[in-house]
């Protein structure tokens, strides 16, 4: 393996499996062992956090709201946020209609001295947004100490939805423990073959579902109703119109520099902008006398550039030669 693959998170999954004598037949058994090790560890910290409950820190119905959705592991990173909500207090706020700017200001040691530092945080009234100058959530998913400091102080007592983020709630299903791997089988995993069995029925109506406009519709009908009456709960899928046209959000993106066409719902790829290159930085290696010489230019006045390279090679030669 190359050095530019030895990253920190590749070698903290093949910890105590591979070392630098493992042959290539060693490392696929062991990478195997290390992928079961994984499952199983995952499947003990899902059933923890939904048969177990982790004490919250404060008083807070918001830190509550997160308790009772997040895993153990996730939920823990936000109560730190929570805990570091006392050292936070607000330092100004300019009101304007349903929008409000706070200036909030964190205190923290640094070299044993106290110094403070300011973040700007906008609360909306009206749809209980809160966005940080941090960019906590933006970055890693989890509300900052800063918003919690202007939740309590706008009395919010619950956040709306898209700050619960799906994929660390308790209770999602992970879809790759439905794909057969080495290390499970049917007797062990019965669910698993179950499951090959109704993506392959699935995939046969789609096949012929997917030809004609009013059989799509009909079978989403039979699939909601289906949902609706046996009170199962799946994650939101795309929705499917009389014109059998998927409704998609962000039709433009501005980061990315697509176009789309209103006329014909196309979008349009333009070339990437254009970034002049640094070049090769410059090496402070150091050089040799033979370097030193052929990089150097000899001046050409008054000399004759034969007698230049006869020099040149004599001193090379005697340099060799001593």
């Amino acid at each position: 393996m190359s050095t530019t693959q030895r990253s920190k998170s590749m070698n903290a999954f093949f910890d105590g499996y591979i070392n630098s004598r493992t042959t290539v037949q060693e490392f696929v058994k062991q990478y195997e062992n290390a992928l079961q090790h994984k499952t199983k560890k995952e499947t003990q910290a899902d059933f923890t956090s939904l048969n177990t409950t982790l004490a919250c820190s404060s008083q807070s119905l918001i830190e509550r709201q997160f308790q009772k959705h997040y895993t153990h592991a996730k939920f823990t990173e936000t109560q730190s946020e929570f805990r570091g909500k006392i050292n936070c207090f607000v330092d100004g706020i300019v009101v304007e209609d349903n929008s409000s700017l706070y200036k909030v200001m964190e205190d923290f040691i640094h070299n044993e001295i106290r110094e403070e530092r300011a973040f700007m945080v906008t609360f909306q009234r009206d749809t209980m947004d809160v966005n940080c100058s941090c960019l906590l959530f933006e970055i890693r998913g989890i509300i900052c100490r800063h918003c919690v400091c202007v939740l309590a102080q706008e009395r919010v007592t619950e956040v709306p939805a898209k700050y619960i983020l799906t994929r660390w709630c308790k209770n999602v299903h992970k879809k790759h423990r439905y794909i057969r791997a080495t290390y499970n089988n049917k007797e062990k995993d019965p669910h698993i073959e179950r499951y090959d069995n109704l993506m392959k029925s699935f995939g046969n109506i789609a096949e012929i579902a997917c030809e004609s406009v009013h059989m799509t519709q009909l079978l989403v009908d039979n699939f909601s109703s289906f949902i609706n009456k046996h009170g199962l709960q799946i994650s939101p899928s795309p929705y499917v119109d009389n014109n059998s046209h998927i409704q998609e959000e962000h039709l433009y993106d501005s980061n990315i520099g697509h176009d789309v066409d209103t006329t014909t719902n196309t979008i349009q790829i333009q070339s990437p902008k254009f970034v002049k290159r640094k070049g090769r930085p410059k090496t402070r290696r150091l050089k040799s006398t033979i370097e030193r010489i052929k990089r150097k230019k000899p001046s050409t006045k008054g000399i004759n550039q034969t007698s230049i390279d006869i020099g040149v090679s004599n001193y090379v030669i005697n340099f060799y030669r001593y």
